[in-house]
């Protein structure tokens, strides 16, 4: 709950006003100094990005640093320390890239950075003001009760500190993995907290709506290109974002409209095509890609009046890979039964690891490639923030399931194909 006021917070402040998008590159150049922490190194991403990849890697020299980009048009960037980054907890400094240059001074205490440049950055600027003096008053008693309750150990309820204890004690991954079961069980209830954790609870999610709404009446009467990254990074997050994707939807062709060649544009229409089509009765979007030798193949052709598991991974995603190896038996059962499988694999610069993880996985089903997410598949398919996902669709094409493990697959199929036996 405190972690997700102060995400509110960090995410929501930022808005500015542009009238044009210009697709001739320009450069940008920033420029800082780091006070207050050792630091040897910034990433560099596309605000849009993953930070794993896509990256530029600045170096901090005599806690300042500096690096000239060259943009096409003004977009979100963040700026990343990169030991937060492999510690797997970070947070990212958020600006706009556009032409000219950027100064930052960067502080220990996120709170206190300073980001100046020309209209975007000094709009940005006075717009994080006005956002934080409105609901920074409202978040900072909320983040103060909730560390209270947790110094007096009174945030979660007796059962889960009962379950929480057990957990700590348990000696074999069986009863770890038992004992999180019942611990999720009592989050998807709300029984996991105190009496007045709750209430804390629904004064946050009441906060969050508050300032909801607050952003979306900016965004509407401020179509900007931060505008704009506010309601794409609204619809990657759906789920948390307590966004209404009725004014998601609403809301994008006016920015459609107006910055047409921009990134965003294409990124936006294929997630809402996604999010229309890829769900559990819908039916998956077709896509044309080339395999290891460059063949382009369609998915409709490889996967036409045949039951089939679309599977999207990554060398790079050990849980995907985890998945994938667990589907071979699965695959060797059924292949001669109408049943297929299509793995696509997104790969970054270049198909290397991809080459070398097939060969040594022995995957006997055709892969695709995905470069560089040039073709937005992830975003069409609802996983864009993941290393991938499985999709188990009927023979006319019809999603039955969506990232089931191996077993359900089997379930299902052993229920659909019993007439070939």
């Amino acid at each position: 709950m405190k972690k997700q006021i102060r995400v509110l917070l960090a995410f929501m402040v930022s808005g500015v006003v542009l009238t044009s998008c210009t697709t001739r590159e320009v450069s940008c150049t920033l420029k800082g100094r780091i006070h207050n922490r050792n630091s040897d190194t910034l990433i560099l991403k596309r605000a849009t990005d993953d930070p794993r990849f896509n990256q530029v890697l600045i170096p901090v020299r005599d806690s300042a640093f500096e690096c000239t980009i060259q943009i096409s048009h003004p977009e979100a960037y963040e700026l990343i320390f990169k030991e937060e980054l492999e510690r797997g907890s970070w947070r990212p400094v958020l600006f706009i890239a556009e032409k000219g240059e950027i100064s930052f001074e960067l502080y220990s205490n996120p709170d206190e950075n300073k980001i100046t440049g020309r209209n975007l950055n000094s709009v940005l600027a006075e717009y994080n003001k006005e956002f934080l003096d409105m609901f920074r008053p409202k978040a900072d008693p909320l983040n103060d009760s909730i560390d209270a309750l947790f110094q007096k150990n009174e945030y979660f309820s007796a059962e889960m500190k009962m379950l929480q204890s057990e957990l700590a004690n348990a000696g074999d991954n069986e009863s770890r993995m038992a004992l999180r079961e019942k611990m999720e069980d009592l989050r998807s209830t709300g029984n996991d907290l105190s009496p007045r954790a709750k209430d804390l609870t629904r004064q946050g999610d009441s906060l969050r709506a508050e300032a909801t709404r607050w952003r979306y009446k900016y965004i509407e009467e401020n179509p900007s290109i931060v505008s704009y990254y506010f309601l794409l990074n609204d619809l990657r997050y759906l789920e948390s974002s307590q966004a209404s994707i009725k004014e998601i939807k609403s809301l994008y062709p006016v920015f459609a409209g107006r910055y047409p060649k921009h990134a965003y544009t294409e990124i936006m229409r294929s997630m809402l095509e996604g999010y229309d089509a890829i769900k559990v009765g819908g039916s998956f979007i077709d896509f044309s890609l080339p395999d290891l030798d460059g063949t382009v193949h369609r998915l409709s052709d490889i996967i036409g009046g045949k039951y089939a598991l679309i599977d999207l991974w990554a060398s790079w995603c050990g849980p995907c890979i985890a998945t994938s190896r667990s589907m071979i038996p699965v695959y060797e059962e059924f292949r001669d039964r109408g049943f297929t499988v299509c793995g696509v694999a997104a790969e970054i610069d270049n198909t290397d690891q991809m080459r070398a993880r097939i060969e040594k996985e022995k995957f006997p089903w055709i892969n695709l490639v995905e470069l560089d997410h040039k073709n937005h598949i992830w975003d069409k398919y609802g996983v864009s923030n993941s290393g991938g996902g499985t999709f188990l669709m009927d023979n006319e094409g019809t999603i039955l399931a969506i990232n089931p493990d191996a077993e359900k697959v089997r379930e299902i199929l052993s229920e659909k194909l019993k007439q070939t036996f």
